[in-house]
């Protein structure tokens, strides 16, 4: 009886649904949500990142977990119980699609938050995906220090047009260090940017992004 009515696969709902429905997964469940930086990802690639980011998300819970349904056709290694993939699994379970709209509301969010801090990019538009808009930015400004190089848009803008991000660089390493020891937490209204961020010159700088596609150029959330 606590499962919201209306609830299903993010990609099938409003906006204004899936806010909602955000509010009432969490007024009624354990929610967790875990980040991969773009670092990390040029690292391992976005299949081995997303696997983690589910992995930490699990882990966040701090439950005694039973079992486990993983969206997509692969279980990450090393989770503490019994999971099962399911392809397409926000359409075939709830809990999926409740974890498919937390995402997603927390992608937006964040997005609009960037935007406004941040112009340059069109994230309050494009939500971190590689739209024209996107990929025209990119080539203009440069990458920021959270846009995954590994990515073939990105990677070209940055040899176009070198992005002044050291200091972001630096400061946004301490930012995350900062998120990952929080990892699970469910204040998602308390994420802050760094101020010394304010200060950046020649550049935009772009946030992460709780992104649901592998062709984003952005961070990695589950």
């Amino acid at each position: 009886d606590q499962i919201p009515p209306g609830l299903n696969d993010s990609k099938k709902l409003s906006e204004a649904k899936r806010q909602l429905l955000f509010a009432a997964i969490l007024a009624h469940s354990t929610v967790s949500v875990a980040h991969v930086c773009a670092h990390t990802i040029d690292q391992i690639n976005i299949r081995e990142a997303s696997l983690l980011a589910m992995k930490q998300a699990v882990e966040g819970l701090n439950l005694d977990i039973g079992y486990a349904l993983i969206d997509g056709n692969a279980v990450p290694h090393g989770l503490p119980c019994p999971a099962s993939a399911l392809v397409k699994g926000d359409g075939r379970s709830l809990s999926i699609a409740a974890a498919s709209i937390v995402a997603k509301v927390m992608r937006d969010r964040l997005m609009t938050r960037a935007d406004a801090r941040y112009p340059g990019y069109g994230l309050a538009g494009h939500k971190g995906y590689p739209t024209k808009a996107h990929r025209d930015a990119l080539m203009h400004i440069g990458p920021s220090a959270l846009h995954r190089l590994s990515f073939a848009p990105v990677a070209a803008a940055s040899k176009a047009k070198k992005s002044p991000a050291c200091k972001a660089n630096r400061v946004l390493k301490s930012w995350w260090l900062d998120l990952e020891s929080n990892q699970g937490h469910r204040d998602f209204q308390s994420l802050a940017l760094p101020t010394e961020l304010s200060s950046q010159q020649g550049g935009v700088l772009n946030l992460l992004a709780p992104v649901l596609s592998s062709k984003s150029p952005l961070g990695w959330f589950s």
